[in-house]
């Protein structure tokens, strides 16, 4: 699902899985709250145009390639030492 995106009473609302009761209660209670329903529209667009913008996924896998080098480089300079103390 996408609750690591929704924060109840929020961004959204999270309902019960699989619950038609949960479901109803839950669209009733937006159908009720126009303010709140616009309040929350707003704030998920907001999180998700921060979080998913092309620049934001740009700048997370530019640092998850960063990462994965600097460990292969670590990895690559520890074995050069562990060489080097055999060869002395």
């Amino acid at each position: 699902g996408a609750r690591f995106i929704i924060e109840d009473g929020v961004t959204g609302l999270v309902v019960e899985p699989a619950s038609g009761e949960a479901l109803a209660a839950g669209l009733e209670r937006l159908l009720a709250d126009p303010a709140g329903r616009q309040t929350m529209a707003r704030r998920a667009q907001l999180l998700v145009a921060s979080r998913f913008s092309v620049e934001s996924l740009a700048d997370g896998t530019l640092r998850a390639y960063a990462q994965a080098l600097a460990s292969v480089a670590g990895e690559q300079a520890q074995g050069a030492h562990v060489e080097a103390g055999r060869v002395a």
